[in-house]
Parts: structure tokens; C-alpha cells; sequence
């Protein structure tokens, strides 16, 4: 489940991404309002946490750039007036948060809104290009052939359809497999993941692409 992060304090930044990964959630980060407008050409995050006090464009007219896409969003802002926190409302945020305050209640505040915001069912298929992956049968389906997966593997390509295009990097392909308990993964296994499941999408191999020294993406249309 991805979320976008827009707050330019980097101290601030990490350790709410920090937090969140360690719920299971993937972060996108952006210090600046413009560069995640643009990312949002390209992926769909089911969260934005959004900085009301940002760098050029501000949070509240970052919002009012986006409001005919209805995406959740948490504006995180020291204004406490009720002024202020009424017209992120009126705008269109789900929650508002007022700094300082506590990582635990941010957590909670997060998986509230999803909670309310997501749909009641869970999708049992991710798509991306020719393949499908089938979570409630565990199988692959690459134009529309079976093909068998360990648990690792799955879990792996998981990760990477869930946000496609999007690199994810070895440390949190490792973190994912961790946290379906499949400890003692190292790195360098991950490598050896990435190259079998590379071998069972035949000719659609290159969907999953290296990017040297980042990770790793699926690059599919």
C-alpha cells in the first residue's frame, strides 16, 4: 500500500517514514508539493500526508490542484487556528494534524482514514501489462499462463506490482520478506529471487528492470 509523504522537514520525514514502513506501508517521499503534483501523473497512492507549510506551492493549493482526483489526505501543519483547520477540510483532507504530536497517533490517524477510505473488500489480483498475479490462488499468470512461485518469489514480485514503476530498493524487498516471516533473507538472496522470477516470465523478463545502485522497478505499459 503506497503513500505519499510531502513534508520538507527532513528530520520530520524520515522518521514518519520510518514508522510507516515499519507498518507495512510503502513510502513515497517529496520535499516539495510541485514533484509529487508530477509523480501523481504516473502512480496512485491510496494516501497523501501533505505539509500545509511547504516550499513554493503550499499545501492547501496543492490540495486545491488535485481535488477533482479524490485522494485521501492528512495535512500535517503547526496552525492550529480553526480557521485554517476548517478550510483544509472545506478543501477536501480527511484529517488534519497539528505538530508537534506523537508517532503513534499518527500511525493510528493513518490507518483510520484508510480504513475508512479504502474499499471493504480487498482486490485478490494485482495487473501490470501481461501479467496477473492471483492472490487468493497464489499463482502467476503471465498472458494468461499459470506459473508457479515460491513464497519469496511471490512476495517479491508482490512488492514490485503493487507499485509499478516505482524502484524499490533490496532493504525493503528484505523488510517485506521479514515481515511475513521469512527471516535469514539476505540482499544478496534477493538477487537470486529477482533472476528466477525473471526466468518464469519468459520473453516478458525485462518487465522487471535494474536500476543500479537504487534497486529494482516492473517497467511494464
Amino acid at each position: 500500500m503506497s503513500i505519499f509523504l510531502v513534508e520538507d522537514e527532513d528530520s520530520l520525514a524520515e522518521l514518519l517514514e520510518m514508522n510507516l514502513e515499519l507498518e507495512g506501508f510503502e513510502v513515497v517521499r517529496f520535499a516539495r508539493a510541485e514533484t509529487a503534483k508530477a509523480e501523481l501523473e504516473s502512480s496512485i497512492p491510496e494516501l497523501i500526508v501533505l505539509d500545509v507549510n511547504l516550499p513554493g506551492m503550499n499545501g492547501f493549493n496543492f490540495m486545491k490542484e488535485i481535488q477533482d482526483r479524490d485522494y485521501p489526505v492528512i495535512f500535517l501543519t503547526v496552525k492550529s487556528d480553526l480557521e485554517d483547520r476548517l478550510l483544509g477540510f472545506r478543501l477536501g483532507a480527511d484529517d488534519y494534524i497539528t505538530k508537534p504530536f506523537e508517532v503513534e497517533e499518527f500511525i493510528f490517524r493513518v490507518k483510520a482514514v484508510l480504513r475508512r477510505t479504502g474499499d471493504e473488500t480487498e482486490d485478490e489480483s494485482l495487473r501490470a501489462g501481461p501479467l496477473v498475479l492471483d492472490k487468493k490462488r497464489h499463482l502467476l499468470l503471465v498472458d494468461g499462463e499459470e506459473r508457479e512461485l515460491t513464497a519469496s518469489q511471490f512476495l517479491v514480485l508482490e512488492k514490485l506490482m503493487a507499485n509499478p514503476r516505482q524502484v524499490i530498493s533490496r532493504e525493503k524487498i528484505l523488510r517485506c520478506l521479514w515481515q511475513n516471516e521469512l527471516p535469514g533473507t539476505t540482499t544478496r538472496a534477493i538477487d537470486m529471487h529477482i533472476n528466477r522470477l525473471r526466468k518464469k516470465l519468459g520473453e516478458h523478463r525485462d518487465c522487471i528492470a535494474t536500476v543500479y545502485g537504487a534497486g529494482y522497478k516492473l517497467d511494464v505499459e
